[in-house]
């Protein structure tokens, strides 16, 4: 109990005695007990890494404002935030894939898209999206990113400025479709729509 006590103190949180490193814990405790401990803490968190989000997780939880996605993060699933209407701020960090409405009827209203995200659900017909219907506003794309996937700003009748980065060689398919005010800032001319 003391120990546990000292570690908390030190670290601040569980969550940044997760990250310590060995020679942290070897600061605090008899180096076997900092082994043992660093192991252990190795072991029961390496157990709860979360590569995707399944479809309509979160689907009209109100009262989520706010998510940062974990590095190993991969592919968020259909309408998994979708009607979320509080969710106002979003970091994507390393997604490569965003399902169908995943974040529709959201207060979301600038987000930056990863340069790994290569591909996005949509109903293609109706062209809904993973942006489907929220407040977007602003759009930036991070520096690298090739290209730019089919309907993924599709209805978005609030964005107004995108951000496009000279490495951006293709635009998908109704990308900014129905997007009547919007203005499309493109650091490249040779742009393939």
């Amino acid at each position: 109990e003391k120990r546990k006590k000292v570690l908390l103190n030190h670290f601040k949180s569980v969550k940044r005695m997760k990250e310590a490193t060995l020679e942290e814990l070897e600061e605090l405790l008899p180096k076997k007990v900092a082994a043992d401990l660093f192991e252990a803490l190795k072991e029961k968190f390496e157990k709860y890494v979360v590569a995707e989000i399944a479809n309509k997780a979160f689907y009209k939880c109100v009262d989520i404002a706010s998510i940062s996605f974990p590095d190993n993060l991969t592919k968020v699933g259909d309408s998994a935030f979708s009607g979320c209407t509080s969710l106002a701020t979003v970091n994507l960090n390393n997604v490569e894939v965003l399902g169908e409405l995943v974040f529709g009827n959201t207060a979301i209203t600038s987000i930056k898209i990863p340069n790994t995200l290569t591909e996005v659900g949509s109903y293609y017909w109706d062209s809904e999206g993973p942006f489907y219907n929220s407040a977007l506003q602003t759009v930036t794309f991070e520096d690298n990113t090739t290209i730019i996937p089919e309907c993924i700003f599709s209805h978005c009748a609030n964005l107004t400025t995108v951000i496009i980065p000279g490495t951006v060689t293709t635009i998908g398919s109704k990308a900014f479709y129905d997007c009547f005010n919007l203005t499309i800032n493109c650091l490249n001319s040779t742009i393939f729509i």
